[in-house]
């Protein structure tokens, strides 16, 4: 049992009380951190201890999103303070505390819950087409390294959308599929023990002279040694613009080499081509024979494509040698 206590923490969320001090927990004396549920005051029980000898705790906090234990310690053998952190999903098996603290004083730093969320959304992609998907990425802070300052957000965060300045309506999700051309950003709002926050993410471009291009590649999975074969590649654009400089390259297999072909540059590995303009429901087809090198092993061929008014695509295809 605890028998001196430094420092506890209550998580109300768990229904947990966490205790550390000194003590003998199974016969074995030292420095330990106690969990005891059932905070109705009816059975309060020691359901699970953790034994840390390596330091000395001088103040415990539960942080917003209920998922980490943080304590202030002294650390020995080193002279100053630092902090370590328990995963709460975990501290019932003995989970190990991690240190992660990034600085050290004379003094124990107790750690506390005193900033609302901070954070910065992102629209991805940042440019799109009509049609296309966007998703509001929220990257909060995780508060200061010291855990003086803790930041994170805790619950369900909520969603609005807007479309050149305006809110679209019935747009309060993570994900929004933009119907019209625009300059689209979101707001996300968060909040923790300290109090709510809500940022706003810089504007994405859809664009309708912008091209939605698909990609696709096909090569035979195996082929023997030495033998040529042939790796297809597809580029189709699904409007509504007419994608300009349409560029696709092939990044070779390792040990292949490529037949010399009108119009493909091939440099260190890499084959390449440009398609000036490809019009709405267009493909462009471009057929490459290459040689199998004379080892056995398994390659890939790493295709890319871009164009000036449309998204970068790639594709991954892995040959087998025999």
């Amino acid at each position: 049992m605890i028998e001196s206590v430094q420092s506890l923490a209550v998580d109300t969320e768990l229904g947990h009380l966490y205790v550390t001090g000194t003590g003998t927990v199974g016969g074995i004396s030292g420095k330990h951190i106690s969990v005891i549920a059932d905070l109705d005051g009816k059975n309060c029980t020691d359901i699970s201890t953790v034994r840390d000898e390596t330091a000395e705790a001088y103040g415990l906090a539960v942080d917003p999103d209920g998922q980490k234990l943080l304590g202030g310690f002294w650390l020995d053998p080193t002279p100053g303070n630092g902090i370590k952190a328990w995963n709460l999903q975990n501290i019932m098996a003995g989970f190990t505390p991690v240190n992660v603290g990034d600085a050290y004083s004379d003094y124990a730093t107790f750690p506390v819950v005193v900033g609302a969320p901070r954070g910065k959304p992102t629209v991805t992609p940042a440019a799109a087409e009509p049609g296309a998907t966007l998703t509001c990425n929220a990257n909060w802070s995780l508060g200061v390294p010291s855990m003086q300052f803790y930041a994170a957000p805790r619950g369900a965060k909520t969603y609005v959308w807007k479309r050149d300045g305006a809110a679209v309506t019935g747009a309060v999700a993570k994900t929004l599929t933009a119907a019209t051309a625009g300059a689209y950003s979101c707001a996300v709002t968060a909040s923790n023990a300290a109090g709510t926050t809500t940022v706003a993410s810089s504007a994405a471009t859809v664009d309708a002279g912008f091209a939605a291009l698909r990609l696709s590649a096909t090569v035979r999975r195996v082929v023997a040694r030495g033998a040529r074969t042939t790796i297809e590649v597809r580029v189709r654009n699904t409007g509504p613009a007419t994608a300009r400089s349409v560029r696709t390259c092939v990044k070779l297999g390792k040990g292949f080499t490529v037949k010399r072909k009108t119009g493909v540059t091939v440099r260190r590995g890499v084959a390449c081509w440009v398609v000036p303009r490809l019009e709405n429901a267009g493909t462009s087809v471009m057929r490459l024979v290459v040689t199998a090198p004379q080892r056995v092993g398994t390659s890939t061929f790493a295709v890319t494509m871009s164009a000036q008014n449309g998204r970068r695509k790639s594709a991954n295809r892995n040959v087998i040698v025999r």
